[in-house]
């Protein structure tokens, strides 16, 4: 059942892609890049299958990325303002915290991605012929907003300084909304002869240290899913992906301990067949 709806400030006048949210125990964090449709035509085009749905985009360089966060409890609004250009897709977490002055905070971890958006929705339209180079991946950062006085927007820096070039990031279920320690994400090596995700990398949001795990030649990883352990450890676990292995066109489910992340997989289960490359999945318990 819809316990609550609420409306979202868009644009009028401009169709506008909000692919995804942040989420943190008091607040939802919505940041709207300026990459809008303002010619009807071409989605129509796009909607009808005769041109790529990104391609009916335009990004706007003289406007600003909008920050909108949005309260749970009532879905009104907490402060809505402008900061940089800046692209994104996909979110890791959030969290809340008090400023010095007591005041609410939101710690946002945000995909902010290296190049422009154009060249990323290029490669989108043809996924397996497309050349995947760093520039099309991001940079995992951390937004924090003072939602006070209007809202503001205090810091934005990536996590890590030797972080690779990601995507899909995860943190722990259990962890959600709250301060995780560490995130997991798919990554591009850019080795020689790298052209898509090669690898996976935790990074320790806390002192902003990572461990790599580097796939074999010819294998492509996939988003992790985080399956919870019973330990009493929030963020014990396993890690679960798809790893596509392009010599044999099959895919792997391979299983992973998050506590020995760059140790011996637990499980390796071989697909007689592909899965096709996917974006996003999730765990269900049953």
């Amino acid at each position: 059942a819809v316990i609550r709806s609420g409306e979202l400030p868009l644009t009028p006048g401009q169709q506008q892609l909000v692919h995804d949210w942040a989420m943190s125990d008091k607040f939802l964090v919505f940041c709207i890049d300026p990459w809008s449709v303002t010619d009807a035509g071409s989605l129509i085009a796009a909607l009808a299958g005769t041109a790529s749905f990104g391609g009916s985009f335009q990004w706007d360089a003289s406007a600003k990325t909008r920050v909108v966060v949005i309260r749970k409890s009532d879905l009104s609004v907490a402060c809505d303002f402008e900061t940089d250009p800046f692209s994104t897709y996909h979110f890791s977490n959030a969290y809340d915290a008090t400023g010095p002055d007591g005041g609410d905070r939101v710690h946002v971890h945000v995909c902010k991605h290296i190049g422009g958006r154009a060249q990323i929705e290029r490669n989108f339209s043809d996924m397996y012929g497309a050349q995947w180079k760093r520039d099309n991946y991001n940079e995992l950062c951390e937004m924090i907003i003072d939602t006070s006085r209007g809202g503001r927007l205090l810091s934005f820096e990536p996590v890590s300084d030797s972080a690779l070039p990601m995507e899909f990031p995860k943190v722990a279920t259990p962890m959600q909304g709250q301060r995780a320690r560490y995130a997991y994400t798919s990554a591009f090596s850019d080795r020689p002869g790298a052209n898509f995700i090669d690898c996976m990398q935790k990074i320790d949001l806390h002192n902003g240290q990572v461990e790599v795990r580097y796939s074999e030649a010819n294998r492509f990883p996939s988003e992790v899913e985080f399956v919870s352990k019973s330990s009493g450890d929030p963020e014990d676990g396993y890690l679960v992906y798809l790893e596509y292995n392009s010599n044999t066109h099959t895919s792997d489910v391979i299983v992973l301990d998050a506590k020995d992340f760059l140790g011996e997989p637990l499980c390796t289960l071989q697909l007689p067949h592909h899965v096709p490359y996917t974006f996003h999945g999730c765990v269900v318990n049953r």
